[in-house]
């Protein structure tokens, strides 16, 4: 890599803004990565791939956890209002598509239901970034951290209602859609029972997640 490549993808999976690198580079597992840039040659920016880039791994001694070194950094573009609000879009884009690669990684089991965080972890979470921000001398360098877990928690808890699964507005949109590809309702007495059925299930897992929660504050 050189000075002026921008990153569009790494491992195949697209890059929107430099909270895309972070959450790509921190998820891969060996340190080496297919990573594609866009670089001015002769005056055109132009694609390429870097296959096999590699970055240093290190392993903390105290929890015993590899975490990966970053060797560059990312320049921002200048703040105009036009770019501000770009940024805020991609901004949204990015922390959306970060939660569908999630999902993604708990059903291929990537990451297990002990590492769910319910409303117990939430809060927690959430007062680990303020006591953070009041600890910065800089409001600007506190509040970022904070308006970007507000973002997140945000669109977490939208994507999360959409998804098809009964007792969730995404589950009612299904049946809303089978109404219009069939031309006739469902009978209410078998969608209350799916969506009964539904409901047990989240209270369920909401159950668990909130159980983990608690242990990990329990155990530290």
């Amino acid at each position: 890599m050189r000075p002026g490549d921008k990153i569009v993808a790494i491992n195949g999976k697209g890059v929107v803004t430099d909270q895309d690198i972070a959450v790509l580079m921190q998820s891969d597992e060996d340190g080496i990565m297919d990573v594609t840039i866009r670089r001015k040659v002769d005056g055109k920016r132009k694609k390429i791939d870097l296959s096999g880039v590699t970055f240093e791994l290190k392993k903390d001694e105290q929890s015993g956890r590899r975490y990966l070194v970053y060797d560059f950094s990312v320049v921002g573009i200048k703040r105009t209002p036009l770019s501000t609000i770009s940024q805020a879009a991609k901004t949204e884009y990015s922390v959306a598509t970060m939660i569908w690669r999630s999902l993604g990684d708990i059903i291929t089991g990537k990451y297990g239901l002990n590492e769910l965080a319910g409303p117990v972890g939430t809060v927690g979470a959430i007062g680990d970034v303020v006591e953070d921000a009041a600890q910065k001398k800089d409001i600007r360098e506190g509040m970022y951290p904070l308006l970007m877990m507000v973002v997140l928690i945000t669109v977490n808890v939208g994507i999360f209602n959409l998804l098809p699964l009964p007792a969730l507005d995404g589950g009612r949109l299904m049946f809303l859609i089978y109404e219009g590809i069939f031309r006739r309702p469902v009978n209410p007495k078998y969608e209350g029972i799916v969506h009964a059925i539904g409901l047990i299930l989240l209270l369920l897992l909401m159950v668990v997640v909130t159980f983990s929660d608690i242990w990990r504050l329990v155990t530290g």
